[in-house]
């Protein structure tokens, strides 16, 4: 729809109604950085896993998974951390933040990324809804070559690994 007509207040306060359930949430707004870039694929694994992860019990408060990527010793702590939750679906998290790291962009790695909220609600018994705004700005990643050459065109992946997913709802929305 239209810009400025409430469709962030529609989410936010969808968000807020599934709290407390047996649902996990997480919303990407693609107009948050300001140019989209390969960034997108990191932003979209700490959302997903933080979604989770901040909702799992601590001994002690935690913060979002990017504060703890600021400097290697403390990614390497919170790395110990979440492979002590025993959860291979978050593990897969991490593998996939250690190979964007390194610019190993393979096919295989953007579809973990993409399938990551459907394998974190199989393994919890759970559901995950992913909220997607202005999600026309994902055409754009169809101009760096690694997306080109690994997957194709950005809408066609997405739908193609979408569509096998049955613990996860996405809600998507645009201006254009």
């Amino acid at each position: 729809g239209y810009r400025k007509l409430g469709k962030t207040s529609l989410f936010e306060k969808f968000i807020e109604e599934a709290e407390g359930q047996n649902i996990y949430t997480a919303k990407i707004d693609c107009w948050e950085k300001e140019n989209l870039s390969l960034e997108f694929f990191k932003d979209y694994v700490i959302k997903i896993m933080d979604a989770v992860w901040l909702k799992l019990p601590h001994d002690r408060p935690v913060s979002s998974i990017e504060s703890y990527l600021i400097n290697k010793e403390k990614m390497l702590t919170l790395f110990a951390q979440i492979k002590n939750t025993r959860f291979a679906s978050l593990d897969l998290g991490i593998e996939c933040l250690v190979a964007l790291e390194e610019r190993r962009i393979t096919s295989q790695l953007l579809g973990n990324i993409i399938d990551l909220p459907e394998k974190i609600a199989h393994e919890l018994k759970s559901h995950f809804f992913l909220i997607i705004d202005e999600f026309q700005e994902l055409a754009l990643l169809n101009k760096f070559k690694a997306v080109k050459t690994t997957v194709g065109n950005m809408y066609s992946f997405l739908r193609s690994r979408w569509q096998h997913h049955t613990r996860v709802n996405y809600f998507i929305a645009g201006s254009k």
